[in-house]
């Protein structure tokens, strides 16, 4: 958003510097009718985003006044809002080598360095502006986006504020001051900066996308679909909006439908970011539409590899389709990024076991049992799967735990023990037991579903 609050700034400046300069050149006799006023022109190409005639048009302007240093530095704003950096550079250096202190000049070349990758020399050349200039409110509102991309948020907070005591309608500063009123927890406050945006610049789409946070964050979820809509009508190929908006489908208002067609179309939009698979992979695991789900999953993590968030979840996905190996590939991947989850080493051997390999599941219990606390009872039930003859004992042990949520998770295990053993009236037993006992939360209760469907299906 940075980025897009000062295009904004600059194309404002541009249309603006245009009109101010044609005040100040114009001579007194009026132009010969052949040949229109070209300031008005350039000015109007430039707000009508014709970039070719603007273009032109400046160089028109450049070569009937080449003296004219104010005309160069709206130019190179025009370049750089329109992201042609390399041709802007040099219109900046032949203005800065013939008046090196002029601000104007010196902040295009502040935002063409922060575009161009170069973002210590942006801040260097912003902080110089503002030392000599406090009250320069441009250089002020973009210091402020940089400190709050670098959660600075004091520091982005005071240069906003000194900012708007300068302009109090810059765009830039309004935004970032809201975003940092967010920040604090001020959403009411951070609503009326917002408003003023949408104000001044009706068109700028993220204005309604941070309006609809400030709005999501007061219970206003009608308010906050309605701006996300209006965000993404005025900007429908921007990834974000429709991922926020679905975000807020799917936890305000239960919208399921609405959320899976707006990840959907942020997919469409850019297949090559993640997010927006996990989001979709989410909402169809939990509608139980696991193929759906588990394509998601692998293609997420041919984008994101060390995205460990999913491990757990693809891994259950594909122990429900049986596909053991794999499955047992990534509760081991889970358990190293999670190593206090000791459910997750016993899921990886449960799949070694229903795979077949007891060897390798002995060999793998036995090389996690001493990273398992002696005090907690996923250390005893490590023992169990390598030594059936503790059995009464840790039966016994689970049913005097006090903590019901550790106590339905080990009886889900202990239902998949018997269960492999061939015992299937004790597995019924607890397989039905965690069926009663459902927590928020503990991934153990899906697992328990889909071993209950299938143990009545084949016993």
């Amino acid at each position: 958003m940075r980025f897009a609050a000062a295009v904004l700034s600059l194309w404002t400046l541009v249309a603006i510097g245009c009109a101010t300069t044609e005040i100040a050149k114009k001579p007194s006799a009026p132009p010969p009718a052949a040949k229109p006023d070209l300031y008005t022109e350039v000015a109007r190409w430039v707000a009508s985003g014709e970039t070719d005639k603007a273009i032109a048009g400046f160089k028109e302007l450049l070569a009937d006044h080449p003296n004219d240093l104010k005309v160069r530095v709206e130019y190179a704003r025009f370049l750089v809002a329109s992201g042609r950096y390399s041709e802007a550079r040099p219109v900046l250096a032949e203005v800065l080598a013939r008046s090196p202190e002029m601000v104007d000049a010196q902040y295009t070349l502040a935002i063409l360095e922060g575009e161009s990758g170069n973002d210590a020399k942006e801040q260097a050349i912003l902080e110089g502006i503002v030392a000599k200039h406090p009250e320069n409110a441009g250089a002020n509102a973009t210091l402020g986006q940089i400190y709050l991309s670098e959660q600075q948020v004091a520091r982005a907070k005071a240069s906003f504020q000194s900012s708007l005591r300068s302009d109090p309608e810059n765009v830039s500063a309004l935004m970032g001051y809201g975003e940092v009123l967010l920040q604090e927890g001020a959403a009411k406050q951070a609503l009326a900066q917002f408003d003023r945006v949408i104000h001044l610049q009706p068109g700028f789409s993220f204005a309604y996308s941070d309006r609809a946070q400030a709005e999501a964050e007061l219970d206003d979820a009608k308010g906050a679909e309605r701006d996300l809509t209006k965000a993404i009508e005025l900007n429908p190929h921007y990834y974000w909006h429709y991922i926020d908006r679905g975000k807020l489908r799917l936890t305000m208002e239960n919208d399921r439908g609405g959320a899976l067609e707006d990840f959907t179309k942020a997919i469409e939009i850019d297949p090559k970011n993640f997010l927006g698979y996990v989001y979709r992979a989410g909402l169809f695991d939990a509608e139980h539409k696991i193929n759906q789900a588990l394509q998601d999953y692998r293609t997420l993590l041919s984008l994101r590899p060390d995205y460990y968030f999913v491990y757990r979840p693809y891994a259950i996905l594909l122990y429900m389709k049986k596909d053991w190996s794999l499955a047992n590939e990534y509760f081991v991947k889970a358990y190293l990024a999670d190593p206090n989850d000791h459910g997750l080493q016993i899921l990886a051997a449960l799949c070694l076991l229903k795979e077949g390999k007891k060897q390798e599941a002995h060999q793998f219990l036995n090389s996690v049992l001493p990273s398992i606390p002696r005090t907690s009872l996923f250390f005893d039930l490590d023992r169990l799967f390598l030594d059936p003859g503790t059995e009464f004992s840790f039966v016994s042990e689970v049913q005097q735990e006090k903590n019901p949520v550790i106590q339905t998770r080990l009886l889900f295990y202990l239902a998949c023990y018997y269960e492999l053993q061939g015992n299937k009236n004790l597995a019924e037993k607890y397989f039905l037991d965690v069926e009663s006992h459902h927590f928020v939360g503990m991934y153990e209760y899906q697992l328990n579903q889909w071993e209950l469907s299938q143990f009545m299906e084949t016993h």
